[in-house]
């Protein structure tokens, strides 16, 4: 697992919170000098649409209560779909040095740093901390289909092409609509469908969207013959086809051929 500091990991965010607390490059940090009364804040990632893994490492941290029946210190981590996790200060005392454990580790599309509080009282803190997002290195290419054969290139001049595929049983290979020379420059794919008419001959899986085209990979299951089409909608509202008419080819067979068909429909946003 490897850790890259906030402000270097490429996903943006928001700061909000006590006027007391600042971030400077990844770390965000008491402002006063001294110590600072109930510094909290709260750091949404992205859009708030998206859960990441999160470190918080607490460097120099002084959290002094000023009364009786005070409660610790926490964080608190809010996922995206608004279930959270806590992390609390273990140290009831007036006094603690540290976060245990330290570092600190959730997931979560916003993290809320909140001061220990009481009936009537509140803490006085001074601290760094050092924000950090897991590095997700991006998915490998799995679809590197040469020539022709599962790859179309869709027309915006002949509408009537339909692309023939030919596979032998047990293949898994990528099917692709490219759609770079149907549509208008500027254009972006955002929802992909993949429909079968009947369910037969192959199963159809991890339909996914990459630049202006449109990929689902296929599994060649048994002898026959299968109708695809795949639907996508452009960013302006636009929907454009493409038809597909496979086949998978005859024997001889290995006694690996027989899976299932399916699924009948698969849809991916972008």
């Amino acid at each position: 697992m490897t850790w890259l500091p906030l402000a270097d990991s490429g996903v943006s965010y928001v700061l909000d919170g006590s006027p007391d607390v600042a971030i400077i490059g990844s770390v965000v940090q008491t402002t006063v000098d001294g110590v600072a009364f109930d510094p909290d804040w709260s750091i949404v990632l992205g859009d708030g649409s998206v859960d990441y893994s999160i470190r918080i490492t607490p460097l120099p941290y002084t959290s002094i209560g000023q009364g009786f029946g005070e409660g610790p210190s926490s964080f608190r981590f809010t996922r995206a779909d608004a279930s959270t996790g806590d992390v609390v200060n273990g140290a009831e005392g007036e006094t603690a040095d540290e976060f245990i454990p330290n570092p600190v580790t959730g997931t979560g599309r916003k993290i809320d740093y909140i001061p220990g509080t009481g009936a009537e009282t509140s803490r006085y803190e001074s601290w760094q901390m050092l924000v950090e997002i897991e590095d997700v290195a991006p998915a490998a290419e799995t679809c590197q289909e040469l020539g022709r054969v599962t790859r179309a290139y869709v027309s915006a001049y002949d509408r009537a092409r339909i692309h023939q595929f030919r596979l032998y049983p047990s293949e898994k290979r990528c099917l692709v609509a490219n759609f770079n020379g149907a549509i208008p420059a500027g254009r972006t794919i955002t929802h992909a469908e993949w429909r079968m008419d009947i369910i037969s001959a192959v199963a159809m899986s991890a339909p996914a969207i990459a630049g202006r085209e449109a990929r689902v990979m296929v599994y060649a299951t048994y002898w026959g013959d299968v109708a695809i089409r795949c639907t996508v909608t452009l960013d302006n509202g636009e929907i454009y086809s493409q038809l597909f008419d496979g086949r998978v080819l005859n024997g001889p067979y290995f006694g690996t051929e027989a899976t299932a068909a399916g699924p009948a429909v698969l849809v991916v946003d972008a």
